[in-house]
């Protein structure tokens, strides 16, 4: 029993008696029975254009399948095997959860299946190759997936029973609530496919004169609102927690959530209303009120609360401009521009930001977020890759020193506090100045990209965004190569890296004299997520020469979808010379464009001479999405869609910017760095980090 309070060892299997049928599923959707239905007719139309063609794909994959599913149920034991055999109407309830759980393992390996990889002759994976193709003929007819939905249901009506141990041997215990509130059997009701248990304890929980679930939740409310429950152990209402500070508040918090329906949203309303939160964190606290209250419990000011690491995050996606509040659908990593609570968790590998400010670690419940003060946040929020991201993206929105004032801390600048930031931009740009040329070389043309000029790169500003299916098209000429193994680079969004969550990225370009590739290879290099969630670094080779000094039509576009990069290369300087065409399969399936690295033409995120372009890239356009072949042009003036794009011609636009030795970014634009370094202490400041 328990230690402390009145609570049986009995009580607990009883209360998990209401659970003991629950049985998870990966089969049903998400969506209205109208959208059910029409998803139904359009993908039977789908079916019945495509019968002959899956089933020449089943028939060629369907041994493969078969002897995946035999070794994943190879993993099971002798028992399990039995059932697994056992007919479905002969299995019990207990049978029937442990099989479900068998069948989701044996789906997963069909899922992960990769049909190039297993297959094992050149004339198989050829003829599965032209069978995708012609799969893909159909795709216009098939439905978009509808969402998964994440729920339990219960094995059946009849429950698999609960066992308690015992000196006499296992005692099986029916549903119960806690023999201190409710000693009688609650009434249960059985459907035709549930047992009725969870409907019955829901209903137990939930009712008007629950005294403990009311009072629980009010507490949680207050605490997330205030950062210290009304009751302080909000996980411990028992003779162990803490009495609450204010008893009549609680109680009356709970009565009026109750008459209100239940609704958490007229709670936080009642809170935030209330002149209790309203007051300020910036008084200074009497002799008295040191005396008997230093801790500030009775609440006679507001307590100054740091926001949390998601709240953090999103804040200064918000005041960067990029947030994305697009609702639902799949779950991002952290380094991505979706809110925060569609970020991937990962136990092993955390995202950096959210850990050092004390997200919890999410695999275990966290009823009170601890909140430290350390010198690794500082450094990271100060220095990290991603926060100065931020901050370079919302200098490009503010454009005066009231802009950046407004737009982080939702107000103007007070007179001393715009005197200290005039101060800092002229004593930056009085630093910095203009810096004449450094270049040994001769200044470029703008279509030219030369190492240590003014035209070495160019770095895009808008914070345009890819995704993990791509296409680049260019019009270029490589003059040299690296004559060792480092590669031309003629696109990427990638710093360099390969083991890291910043590392993810993707780049494009042509491998040096000594590349275990071959030399003068276009190539596409990859830092992504593969199929068991790890980062993957890899070298997707075209096996396409470029030759120096000739002007080439190329177009790259890169899918984690399908898991292939398709290559095109066209001599526009020798007219009569046919195309040349590759497809290459990949491994990464997703995560390409969530690393901190911002998109960069003729070389990477971060100065490397050596993979720098070397040459004349006349046009380039990126484009969400695989772009059909009709839309492929070497004349930019036939370029209708694009997610960036730039021309020699023109000139960099608004959107780009020279990067280079001659005159660097920060020199040809310091009052942009200066205000990207006030952007970047104002994301830093209390007021924006705090609640007061």
């Amino acid at each position: 029993n328990h230690k402390f309070d009145p609570i049986l060892q009995k009580d607990y299997f009883r209360l998990r008696a209401f659970f003991e049928p629950v049985q998870w599923r990966d089969d049903l959707k998400l969506a209205t029975p109208e959208a059910l239905a029409d998803h139904a007719v359009k993908q039977a139309e789908w079916e019945a254009a495509t019968v002959e063609v899956r089933a020449e794909i089943d028939a060629l994959l369907k041994p493969h399948l078969e002897g995946k599913a035999k070794a994943a149920t190879s993993r099971f034991n002798d028992e399990l095997k039995a059932m697994i055999r056992k007919p479905a109407e002969e299995r019990d309830a207990l049978e029937r959860q442990l099989v479900g759980l068998c069948e989701r393992q044996i789906r997963r390996e069909r899922v992960i299946f990769d049909p190039l990889k297993s297959l094992k002759s050149d004339e198989a994976k050829a003829k599965y190759k032209v069978l995708s193709e012609k799969l893909k003929e159909f795709e216009k007819l098939k439905p978009a997936p509808l969402m998964d939905a994440f729920v339990a249901t219960d094995v059946g009506p009849v429950a698999p029973p609960t066992l308690l141990p015992s000196r006499k041997g296992p005692q099986q215990i029916e549903p119960g609530f806690l023999t201190l509130i409710a000693p009688g059997e609650p009434e249960i009701s059985p459907l035709q496919n549930s047992s009725g248990r969870r409907s019955a304890l829901a209903h137990w929980i939930t009712r008007p004169d629950n005294q403990l679930s009311t009072r629980v939740i009010v507490n949680r409310v207050w605490q997330y609102h205030f950062g210290r429950g009304i009751v302080a152990s909000s996980s411990d209402f028992g003779k162990l927690g803490e009495k609450p500070t204010h008893p009549e508040l609680l109680d009356w918090l709970a009565q009026r959530f109750v008459s209100q329906g239940w609704s958490l949203k007229a709670l936080h309303k009642e809170i935030l209303l209330s002149a209790t939160y309203r007051q300020t964190a910036r008084r200074v606290p009497s002799q008295t009120e040191l005396t008997i209250d230093p801790t500030n419990k009775f609440l006679w000011r507001f307590s100054p609360r740091r926001l949390d690491a998601e709240q953090v995050r999103d804040a200064m996606l918000t005041a960067s401009g990029e947030l994305d509040l697009t609702p639902g659908g799949k779950s991002e990593d952290a380094n991505a521009m979706r809110r925060s609570v569609y970020s991937i968790k990962k136990r092993n590998s955390p995202n950096e930001l959210l850990r050092s400010l004390d997200a919890p670690a999410g695999f275990t419940s966290t009823a009170e977020r601890q909140s430290t003060t350390t010198p690794t946040q500082s450094l990271l929020l100060l220095n990290g890759d991603w926060p100065l991201t931020r901050a370079r993206k919302l200098a490009a929105r503010a454009k005066t020193i009231d802009d950046a004032w407004k737009i982080v801390l939702g107000r103007p600048p007070s007179p001393r506090e715009r005197e200290t930031a005039e101060a800092f931009f002229a004593k930056r740009l009085g630093r910095s100045g203009y810096v004449e040329t450094t270049a040994s070389t001769p200044e470029s043309a703008p279509g030219e990209f030369r190492e240590k000029t003014e035209h070495e790169r160019l770095v895009d500003r808008t914070g345009a965004w890819e995704g993990d299916e791509f296409t680049l098209e260019a019009v270029a000429r490589l003059d040299s190569v690296d004559t060792n193994a480092a590669v031309r680079t003629l696109a990427s969004r990638w710093t360099g890296g390969k083991d890291s969550l910043e590392s993810y990225g993707w780049s494009v370009g042509v491998t040096g004299e000594k590349s275990r590739f071959k030399p003068h290879m276009l190539i596409a290099q990859l830092v992504g997520e593969d199929e068991n969630g790890n980062i993957g670094y890899e070298v997707v080779s075209s096996g396409l020469r470029l030759e120096l000094g000739r002007r080439y039509h190329i177009v790259v576009s890169v899918s984690c979808a399908d898991h292939t990069v398709r290559f095109r290369v066209q001599d526009l300087d020798q007219p009569g010379v046919s195309e040349q065409v590759a497809e290459i399969s990949h491994a990464s399936r997703s995560k390409l464009g969530n690393g901190s690295a911002i998109l960069v033409v003729g070389g990477l995120n971060k100065r490397a001479p050596q993979h720098q372009w070397d040459g004349l890239i006349e046009s380039l356009r990126i484009v969400q999405g695989r772009l059909p072949v009709a839309e492929f042009s070497p004349d930019p003036a036939q370029w209708q869609s694009a997610l960036v794009r730039w021309s020699a011609a023109t000139g960099p636009a608004q959107q780009w910017s020279w990067s280079g030795d001659g005159v660097r970014a920060e020199d040809a634009e310091p009052r942009r760095q200066a205000m990207s370094d006030l952007c970047q202490i104002l994301l830093n400041s209390n007021e924006f980090l705090y609640l007061h």
